[in-house]
C-alpha cells in the first residue's frame, strides 16, 4: 500500500478506540455494544447503521432491486468526518446465532490527535484483520477480546506516531488533484471531471464556502458516486477525500464509502439520512458515476474548468478557487437539457414527480 501518512498533531496523548456492532453468530440478536465509548462512535452507529442499514431495511428499497441493480451485499470500507472526529471502518455481511443475516458486522476505530490518514494507513490494515478473524470464532467472549487485542496495538501503533517523520499531504495537494482530473477512470480527457465539478458547483454551494459559518445547517444532505480511481481502498478513500476537504467547508460532516469488490466510492455529504444510504446495495446501474450525467456545459464553463486544472497543476492557485471568474463571479455551466434528459430517464425507471 503507498505510504498516506501526512499531518501533523499537537496532541501527545492520544487515546485508540475501536468498536463494534451489528451481527455475529456470537449474539442471538444485534451484538451488546462494544467500544462504543466516544460520542463520534455513538453517532457514527446512530446514523450508518440504524437509519442507513436499518432504515432501508425496514423500508425494502433494497428488495425492490432486481439481480443487475443490487450488489451482492455488505463488504465496504469507509472513512467519516465529522467536526473534529474522524472514524475509519469496515463493515460485512453477517449473521446472528439464531441465523439472521439481513444486517452485517461493523468494527471502526477513532483516534483524536490522529489524522485521517494515521487512520488510512494503520487502523484499516488492522480491521481488516478483525474481520477474517471475527469470521473465524463464534462466541462472543473471542469477539470482545479481539477487539481489545486491536485496540492495544493500535494504541501503540498510536504512542509511537511522528509527525516529523512522515511525507507531505499529497492526495490534497493541486498537483494531485490535477492528476485526479486527468485519470482515465474520468475518461481521460477531463470531461468526466467537469461533468463532476459542474455537479459540485450546481449541487453542494452551501456546503463549500468556509466563510459561511452555518451555511449548510438545515441543508439536506447530498450524495456522489464516483470512479474509485484507486484498486486499494485506502489510496481511493484518501483520493477523494483530498478533493472535497480541499473544497468543503470543515464544518460539513463526509462520509466515504468504498465497496470492496467494486470500483467506485460514494460520497455522503451534510446530515446523512435514509435515503442517501441506499447506495450501500445499489449497483452501478441503480447509481451511475456522477461524472458519466450528460450535463450539458456551457464553453465558457468547459474552458474556465480547464484552467483550473492547469492551475492546479502548476501549483498556482489554491485548489479552493474552483468554479469562480477571475472577477470573482461564478462561472455559468449553461444549459441542463443533458442532466434533465437524464433525470427524466431516472423517473421513468423508478417512478416519482
Amino acid at each position: 500500500m503507498r505510504r498516506i501518512l501526512s499531518q501533523q498533531t499537537t496532541d501527545d496523548s492520544p487515546r485508540a478506540h475501536v468498536a463494534a456492532f451489528g451481527k455475529h453468530p456470537g449474539w442471538d440478536d444485534h451484538i451488546a455494544d462494544i467500544g462504543l465509548d466516544t460520542d463520534a462512535l455513538v453517532g457514527l452507529k446512530r446514523s450508518l447503521y440504524m437509519e442507513g442499514v436499518g432504515g432501508n431495511i425496514d423500508a425494502a428499497t433494497w428488495e425492490k432491486l432486481d439481480g443487475a441493480r443490487r450488489i451482492s451485499g455488505f463488504h465496504h470500507v469507509f472513512v467519516w468526518q465529522a467536526g473534529q472526529a474522524r472514524i475509519a471502518g469496515r463493515m460485512w455481511a453477517s449473521r446472528d446465532g439464531k441465523g439472521r443475516s439481513r444486517y452485517p458486522m461493523v468494527v471502526c476505530a477513532q483516534c483524536a490527535g490522529r489524522p485521517l490518514a494515521w487512520l488510512l494507513e494503520k487502523a484499516l490494515p488492522s480491521l481488516e484483520t478483525v474481520e477474517l478473524r471475527a469470521k473465524e470464532v463464534q462466541t462472543a467472549d473471542a469477539v470482545r477480546a479481539l477487539i481489545d487485542e486491536t485496540r492495544a496495538a493500535l494504541q501503540a501503533d498510536a504512542d509511537a506516531y511522528d509527525p516529523n517523520a512522515v511525507p507531505p499531504d499529497w492526495y490534497a495537494s493541486g498537483r494531485a488533484l490535477a492528476q485526479l482530473a486527468g485519470r482515465a477512470e474520468l475518461g481521460g480527457d477531463g470531461v468526466g471531471f467537469r461533468r463532476l465539478l459542474y455537479k459540485i458547483e450546481r449541487d453542494l454551494g452551501p456546503f463549500l464556502d468556509p466563510r459561511r459559518a452555518g451555511a449548510a445547517s438545515g441543508v439536506p444532505a447530498q450524495h456522489l458516486r464516483v470512479p474509485a480511481c484507486e484498486n486499494d481502498e485506502a489510496p481511493s478513500l484518501a483520493l477523494w477525500y483530498g478533493l472535497l476537504s480541499a473544497l468543503l467547508s470543515p464544518a460539513v460532516p463526509l462520509l466515504l464509502i468504498r465497496p470492496v469488490q467494486e470500483t467506485w466510492v460514494d460520497i455522503i455529504l451534510g446530515e446523512a439520512r435514509t435515503p442517501q444510504f441506499f447506495c450501500l446495495l445499489a449497483s452501478r446501474e441503480s447509481i451511475p458515476f456522477a461524472s458519466d450525467i450528460p450535463y450539458t456545459l456551457d464553453p465558457a464553463f468547459m474552458a474556465h474548468a480547464a484552467r483550473i486544472v492547469e492551475q492546479w497543476a502548476n501549483g498556482s492557485v489554491d485548489p479552493r478557487q474552483l468554479l469562480m471568474a477571475e472577477d470573482g463571479s461564478r462561472v455559468d455551466a449553461g444549459p441542463e437539457r443533458g442532466v434533465k434528459r437524464w433525470l427524466g430517464q431516472m423517473k421513468a425507471i423508478f417512478g416519482g414527480g
